[in-house]
């Protein structure tokens, strides 16, 4: 392996509430491997701010959001059938305000790039920006706009977006990072079948296309997945499920030889 070549990319999926299993997962990699700043991270929908986050150096922080923040009725309430899904808080009160984003930490690492996906809301292309965005908390706003259980799109500079995982897929984001000139891939998968249906009808009603599914073609991918797919509803912001979810995205990172072979490999 040439390490003047070689990258590693950390690629999360989108999928709600399961991306509590990412937060472990990231966890366990800066506490195992002490993992922190690898070149390229990539990013979709629910991981998004996590990767911010976690390159900032705030993984306590991290921590707190997903287990104590998350889990209120402030975020989410059916009883709220408009905005189910109240990102608006997410992002004004709990990333600005009550758990602050640490900006200046953010963009301290020298030779990081996080990326992170949005949807066009008139064509259904995907696009990626990255944390050095000067409009960084409304494109964040833009990468978690649900459909229906946030109920808004999000204007940015005259450009209209939705969530990301409507224009982008894994795959997708994995070829993004592999773009960037990855040679590693550590993939992490919250994804659930569950929430296809509410992502297909958005794009039939807009004539949207459906992103592509395959693999990416690094020279070594490790690859981290939510077992059994009805474990944990994206929507499913319960703190007891919420953890447990944590813990085992913690749990299989500290269990994956993959993972071992991969980094310890260089």
């Amino acid at each position: 392996m040439n390490p003047n070549t070689d990258k590693l990319a950390i690629v999360a999926s989108g999928g709600g509430m399961r991306c509590a299993y990412s937060v472990g997962a990231l966890l366990a990699l800066k506490a195992k491997f002490a993992l922190t700043a690898p070149e390229i991270l990539v990013g979709n929908s629910g991981s998004s701010a996590s990767l911010c986050y976690y390159l900032a150096g705030q993984t306590e922080e991290l921590k707190q959001i997903w287990l104590d923040e998350l889990s209120t009725p402030r975020f989410k309430s059916w009883w709220r059938p408009w905005r189910v899904l109240d990102i608006d808080y997410l992002v004004d009160q709990v990333f600005r305000l009550r758990v602050p984003l640490d900006i200046d930490r953010l963009c301290a690492p020298r030779y990081s790039v996080a990326y992170f996906a949005v949807t066009c809301a008139r064509s259904g292309e995907p696009l990626y920006f990255t944390h050095y965005h000067p409009e960084l908390f409304e494109m964040l706003r833009a990468s978690k706009a649900v459909p229906l259980v946030y109920g808004r799109r999000v204007r940015v500079n005259g450009d209209v977006y939705v969530d990301g995982s409507v224009g982008s897929s894994l795959w997708l984001d994995e070829l993004k990072a592999l773009a960037e000139g990855a040679t590693r891939l550590i993939v992490l998968d919250n994804r659930d079948t569950s929430a296809d249906g509410l992502f297909s009808w958005y794009r039939r009603r807009n004539g949207f296309p459906t992103p592509p599914e395959a693999g990416g073609d690094a020279d070594a991918v490790a690859r981290v997945a939510l077992r059994y797919q009805g474990a944990h509803h994206p929507l499913d912001n319960r703190r007891a499920k919420l953890r447990e979810t944590f813990e085992a995205g913690w749990r299989d990172v500290m269990a994956s030889s993959a993972l071992e072979q991969l980094l310890y490999a260089c």
